[in-house]
Parts: C-alpha cells; sequence; structure tokens
C-alpha cells in the first residue's frame, strides 16, 4: 500500500507529548516542519514549552494532519493507540478517498510483552502487510534537545519518501542525522539497549571497576547484535545497525548517563521494590526485558545478559550472581 500525499508543504503528526515526544516535536517545528501533537488529555500539554506547534486531544484531527504520523507513546500502549488509529482511518472520507494508510514512524523504544513483537511488527498486525514504517533512535536525552544540545540521530524506513521526511525534519543546526538502510535492526538496537542499560546499572551495584564496566557493554552489544541477526536481519545491515547513532551510541548513553531511566532504575534496584513507584512504569526495559525473552524462547536465541537481567526482576538470582554469569566462561 502507498503513502498518501497531501501535497502540502512537509508536515507530521506526533502521538504522545512525552518528553521524547515533545523534543521530536521540537526538532521537526525548528527543521521547517509543521507539526501537530496528540495526547489523550489537555493536561499532557501542561508542560509542553514549544510554540507554534498545534496541540490536540481530537485524534482524528491528528490523523487527517498529515501523510506520516509519529507514534511516540510507552511500548506497551502501542498497539491500542494503533487501533484507535485504524478506527479513525476506516471511519475517515478522507483517507478513504486516499485508498492509503499513512506512513507510521516508531519512536518508542520498546517490544510488547504480550507477543514479544516489536513496533512494526505491531503495526503489521494491526493494518496489515501493506503498512508503511519508519523508526527514529539515537543518544538522544529528550532534556538536552530541548537545551539545544548537539545530538545524533538515526533514521530508517523501507520508503525513501518516508525516509527523507524524516531526514527532513532533523536538519535543525544541532542534530547530526544519518539514514540506515534496516528499519527492523534499528527498532531491535534501540529497544534491546534498555534491557542492557538496566543491566549496567545492576552491576554497578556490585562493582565500580572501569574495566568491567566497559567489557560489559562491549558484551551487550554484541548479544544485541547476535539477537538480531537470529531474527532474521543480515550481516551488513546488522553491522550498519550496531555503528550508528540507535546502535553504540544509545547503548553508551542509555547505560552510562545518570539521567538514563533505564539505568538508574539498574542502580537503584531492590527485588521487594519491583515496579512500586510511579517512575518505574516509564522505564521501559523493565517491561522489555521479559518480552525479550519471550522473543528468544520463540526463536531458540541465547541472550545470556537478557535472561540474567529477567531473573534478578524476577528475585530468582541475586545481584551478585547477576554479575558473575556476566562474565562467565564458556
Amino acid at each position: 500500500m502507498s503513502i498518501a500525499n497531501n501535497g502540502a508543504a512537509d508536515k507530521i503528526s506526533i502521538l504522545g507529548a512525552g518528553a521524547w515526544g515533545t523534543a521530536v516535536a521540537y526538532c521537526a517545528q525548528k527543521s521547517g516542519i509543521g507539526v501537530k501533537v496528540w495526547a489523550r488529555r489537555e493536561a499532557s500539554f501542561k508542560h509542553f514549552i514549544c510554540e507554534f506547534i498545534w496541540k490536540t486531544t481530537d485524534l482524528k484531527e491528528a490523523i487527517n494532519w498529515s501523510d506520516a504520523v509519529v507514534i511516540a507513546v510507552p511500548a506497551q500502549s502501542v498497539r491500542d493507540v494503533l487501533m484507535a488509529v485504524k478506527e479513525v482511518v476506516c471511519g475517515s472520507e478522507y483517507w478513504k478517498k486516499k485508498k492509503e494508510l499513512p506512513a507510521f514512524i516508531f519512536a518508542s523504544k520498546g517490544i510488547e510483552l504480550s507477543t514479544g513483537f516489536f513496533m512494526s511488527e505491531v503495526a503489521v498486525e494491526v493494518f496489515g502487510a501493506g503498512v508503511v514504517a519508519g523508526a527514529i533512535g539515537g543518544p538522544n536525552l529528550a532534556s538536552e534537545i530541548m537545551d539545544r544540545n548537539p545530538a545524533g540521530i538515526s533514521v530508517a524506513s523501507c520508503s525513501d519518501m518516508v525516509a527523507e521526511k524524516l531526514m527532513r525534519c532533523f536538519k535543525c543546526g544541532e542534530i547530526l542525522s544519518e539514514r540506515i538502510g534496516c528499519c527492523f535492526a534499528l527498532e531491535i538496537f534501540s529497544s534491546m539497549k534498555n534491557p542492557m542499560a538496566i543491566g549496567y546499572g545492576l552491576l554497578m551495584q556490585y562493582t565500580s571497576s572501569k574495566n568491567a564496566l566497559a567489557s560489559f557493554l562491549s558484551v551487550a552489544a554484541r548479544e544485541i547484535s547476535d539477537f538480531a541477526l537470529a531474527c532474521g536481519v543480515s550481516s551488513e545491515k546488522c553491522t550498519e545497525a550496531a555503528m550508528s547513532f540507535a546502535g553504540i551510541g544509545d547503548l553508551i548513553l542509555t547505560a552510562t548517563s545518570e539521567k538514563s531511566r533505564n539505568s538508574s532504575f539498574g542502580r537503584n534496584f531492590r527485588f521487594n521494590d519491583n515496579g512500586a513507584s510511579d517512575s518505574a512504569s516509564l522505564v521501559e526495559g523493565r517491561l522489555s526485558v521479559f518480552a525479550a525473552v519471550k522473543r528468544a524462547d520463540q526463536y531458540g536465541i541465547a541472550i545470556p545478559i537478557t535472561r540474567s537481567v529477567a531473573s534478578v526482576l524476577e528475585g530468582k538470582i541475586s545481584i551478585e550472581q547477576f554479575a558473575k554469569k556476566v562474565f562467565e566462561k564458556d
């Protein structure tokens, strides 16, 4: 199924007014793109500081605004949002006349717990195989983007039109953007780095050794690459994604930054407190780690670090046991 083209100036819709959705909206607007951001509730815009960006709680208004829709809601909410979008599209005279679907670009970095699906796979299940998908990722703390600090962003899509539009969304001066060839590979690296960052935080509770922590990142990067290969990504595309901003760059930032929710969750984890706080619900890796294990079980993939992180969160092994497993010799 092809992408709709409304013939107007560049525009995108963003579903989700959290920190990352706001940062994407900021970059796009500064790059000269027309932006409309949707949130379920008006209260979500309370701290929304971007000027010259349209805001709405009307999903139909947001979907009819553009041929490209950025999904920036938490991963475990993506299916519900896409189902609501499907209802809007199916009932819209605008899209009926187009006989096409909008393209969906996933800024959500996670794996669906119930299925082990990445976000583009969820879209295919909701809309069918003809859906056009894209993804964005990279070492990007939303607060630093809003403060106009330099950053790198990787974009990917099977559609040249979508990829080119994404590149135009991030052409503002402080952003260095790159296109990589495989959307699925970008999704895997962007999502799997979250459980790894939790693991890095857990390891920090056991040791402050820089050697050990740097070695952990090397082992973690190798495990993500092995996972991607086992999921069907070619060796060439896997290497490209691993060396991209969304690959090693995002892994390093998410693991080592004190501002990282996933790493902070690992550094402060106590089994009896798991998921007890409101902030824990914002930690994508907390659920994605179990979704990754489910996917690995389906494909027969060995992901020892990810499985060990899951075991710590379930209270099956201690942090000391986790640390020893990380550096266990074959």
